[in-house]
Parts: C-alpha cells; structure tokens; sequence
C-alpha cells in the first residue's frame, strides 16, 4: 500500500531562499574548516610539547654522559702524572715499570662520548621540524652545546 503525500507547490524559489541556503550551506562549511583546523592546531601544541619533554630527558641523558666522560678525563689524567713521575725519577726497576704498565692501563685507549639523538631524531624523520616553533635557535643551541663539551672532554687526550 502506497501512501503519497500531496507535495506543496508554491511556485519557484525566490532568489532570498537560495541566498540563504547557501549562506547556511557556506557558513556550516566554514565553521567545520575552522574547527578543524583548531583541534589540528591544538594537536601540533601537544605534540610539540611532547618532543620538548623527550629533548629536555634527552639532555639530561647527555649531562650524565658528559659528566662521566669528565669522570673518565679526571681518572686519566691521574693517571699520566703518576706516568710523568715515574719518567722524571729515572730510576727503572721491576717495580717501577710493572706500576707504568698497570697506569698506562688507566689512560690508554679511546673515548667516546655517546649522545642522545634520540628526539632530534624523531623529529627529522617524521617531519616535525615544523611543530617547534624554536627549533632553529634550539638546534644551534643545543649543537654548540654538544660540540663544546665534546671539545673539553677530549682535549684531555
């Protein structure tokens, strides 16, 4: 059984009513793009956030590591004034080299000095680089840092 509901026709639209149509049309679109664009904006801040926190434990990471490279430069340094006394006394015996023998255990050898690249690492593979509104003056920053340090720790050497 088929019911039909009489349609009302009033005549052609006046052109008020399409105006308005598309007013509501256009402004709901916009409205929409606008939200979006605020959750997605809101997102990116977060994220970026996030990668701070990561860089910030990653820089505590490498104070641990710097210091136990200073740590390691202090120990032999120790080390080679015990090896330049026993030079300087000029007195060679079986003891005095078996003791240059085991100090020159305590300086020999190279060091590396480990760095977290764990967030910048991250970020330039995911293509982050853009969500840290700081990053070119972050980047130098932290890059001069780094390289200083890891100047001062293998000067000794």
């Amino acid at each position: 059984m088929e019911v039909h509901h009489p349609h009302s026709h009033h005549g052609p639209k006046k052109w008020k009513e399409h105006f308005l149509e598309f007013f509501m049309l256009f402004l709901a679109v916009s409205l929409g793009f606008f939200a979006e664009n605020q959750r997605e904006h809101y997102v990116e801040r977060h994220r970026e956030t996030q990668y701070m926190e990561s860089m910030v434990e990653d820089l505590k990471n490498d104070t641990v590591e710097f210091n136990k490279q200073i740590r390691g430069a202090s120990y032999a340094i120790l080390k080679l004034d015990t090896a330049l006394n026993i030079f300087y006394k000029d007195q060679w015996n079986d003891s005095t080299i078996k003791k240059l023998y085991i100090v020159n255990l305590g300086y020999l050898g190279r060091r590396d000095v480990y760095l977290s690249e764990r967030t910048s690492s991250q970020l330039k593979n995911a293509g982050g680089m853009r969500l840290i509104r700081i990053w070119k003056n972050l980047w130098r920053s932290i890059r001069r840092i780094k390289n200083s340090c890891t100047r001062t720790i293998l000067q000794y050497f």
